[in-house]
């Protein structure tokens, strides 16, 4: 279903929803108050990438405040705001930075305690090496699961109050509009149900190569989390709704890590209360 069906839908007219559309287009997301020195991440809930720059800012206890996105609306507004057309971005000290990686490491030079890469050389580039296969490989295989998965079986999305369309207005839509963004993530993936089981086997393949370097360690480089965990926990931030990651499956030692990590997380967000 095309934005323009689903605005016909809500407008009650093609007419209308041209115009409905125009005006959501030109709507800038509600910006927060907030001096220079906040961080303003904009972002999409749903997206693994969002979810690891919130999990760097959480570790190092960063002041910072979020901006709702919704990919089909606000495409132009972030192409104006940040030169480019995706998430997440931050905003601070007038600079504007895109992309995980480069917000991590503006990150990790503005905020350095405490830090997310190992001083030792050797190590820190172990640290990067990991996060960019994460990113480049762990990633697309399971965020192509993901978009089919959920696309079949969106409920649970519609139903997740953290993820709403950026606009108040149009959250009482969320159960047209989360369909069509996960069906524009289909169509350009190219993906139908039949490739089910061709990307459950991709999982599964990339899944073994990272017990291979994880599984009985409780970190990926020396005795605390790096930008290498905090990566791997951005990218499961969607596990939860895939059968694949079933506590009582194969890869149930990875939902334990995560959940370890996620209670760790918290004492350190408790203790800097």
């Amino acid at each position: 279903m095309s934005v323009m069906r689903v605005l016909t839908l809500l407008a009650g007219g093609a007419a209308s929803a041209y115009y409905v559309r125009k005006k959501l287009e030109g709507l800038e997301p509600q910006q927060p108050i907030a001096n220079d020195d906040t961080v303003i991440l904009y972002q999409f809930e749903y997206s693994p990438f969002c979810a690891k720059v919130r999990q760097i800012l959480d570790f190092k206890q960063i002041p910072y405040q979020v901006v709702e996105l919704t990919p089909i609306l606000h495409s132009n507004y972030t192409l104006r705001l940040s030169g480019q057309n995706k998430v997440p971005y931050i905003r601070h000290k007038g600079q504007v930075i895109a992309d995980s990686s480069a917000i991590a490491l503006y990150l990790e030079e503005a905020f350095p305690e405490p830090a997310t890469l190992p001083a030792e050389r050797s190590e820190r580039e172990q640290v990067l090496l990991i996060e960019d296969w994460l990113d480049e490989s762990l990633q697309p295989a399971i965020g192509k699961l993901a978009y089919l998965s959920l696309f079949l079986n969106p409920q649970s999305v519609i139903d997740d109050p953290n993820v709403t369309t950026g606009i108040a207005a149009l959250d009482k839509h969320k159960d047209k509009i989360v369909p069509l963004m996960l069906s524009r993530s289909v169509r350009k993936n190219k993906l139908t149900a039949a490739d089910l089981p061709k990307l459950e086997a991709r999982v599964n393949d990339v899944l073994g190569r990272l017990e291979a370097q994880l599984r009985g360690k409780e970190y990926f480089v020396g005795n605390q989390m790096t930008l290498a965990d905090l990566t791997l926990l951005g990218h499961l931030n969607n596990a939860d709704r895939l059968k694949l990651f079933d506590y009582n499956g194969p890869h149930a030692w990875l939902m334990d890590w995560r959940q370890r990590r996620l209670a760790e997380m918290k004492q350190i967000e408790t203790i800097n209360v």
